[in-house]
């Protein structure tokens, strides 16, 4: 039988940055549609698929297997692919994450929790007035449940399921929070584009530690099919 991982590598990060894209890939023009914050230009989801698609980009070049490695490309490709509003902002999230993340050989529960304060830390930095029911809210919400689980000693399991859990719940929050929103009957686009990429990276850590969980495991196969 075999025994689960307990920490994630650099060949982990680097799928789980593939699996994230291939979401935002299916979904780019869901997520147009619903982007009316704050100017409904109809981009969001293409701006943050252009921005993760440079990241994979990078692991064209270089295959990672050490943290340092991959958390090195992730912020180059972050660097160097932000594209509008929420693309700035998500990019920020990836390399506040590296930054903390390249800090150890192997990622365990602690460390990916760190990460995550670290990367909502920069994505409310890179904003000038941060505006809350936007893909702010929710990192910082998705973080924050991270940060309580790691606390209390939780495993990977319990981080998977509860952080996915808890991002849906902020992105259903956000009209109540931003009124605009609620006037157009939409969810922050920003938002659910977050989500999606929140939902690859559970997929993958869920594959590479041995992990199933299958309601998470069937939302994803709804969004890879299109439904």
């Amino acid at each position: 039988m075999m025994i689960p991982k307990s920490k994630i590598d650099g060949i982990t990060l680097k799928k789980m940055m593939i699996t994230a894209a291939s979401n935002l890939e299916q979904t780019k023009e869901e997520i147009n549609a619903i982007n009316v914050f704050p100017i409904p230009d109809g981009d969001t989801g293409v701006n943050l698929f252009l921005t993760i698609r440079t990241v994979v980009e990078q692991f064209n070049e270089i295959n990672p297997t050490s943290i340092q490695e991959a958390a090195q490309l992730i912020t180059k490709g972050s660097f160097l692919g932000a594209k509008g509003n929420s693309g700035v902002i998500i990019s920020q999230f990836f390399q506040g994450f590296s930054a903390e993340a390249e800090e150890h050989d192997e990622v365990g529960i602690e460390e990916f929790a760190n990460a995550l304060e670290a990367g909502s830390e920069w994505a409310y930095d890179a904003v000038l007035h941060p505006t809350e029911g936007t893909i702010l809210t929710v990192i910082k919400d998705t973080a924050t449940k991270a940060k309580s689980i790691a606390t209390k000693g939780g495993n990977w399991t319990e981080m998977i399921t509860e952080t996915y859990a808890t991002a849906l719940k902020s992105l259903e929050n956000t009209p109540n929070l931003l009124p605009v929103l609620k006037e157009a009957g939409v969810v922050d686009a920003g938002a659910m584009g977050f989500v999606n990429v929140w939902l690859g990276w559970c997929f993958q850590l869920m594959d590479s530690l041995g992990i199933k969980i299958a309601h998470i495991t069937e939302e994803f196969d709804k969004l890879q099919n299109g439904n």
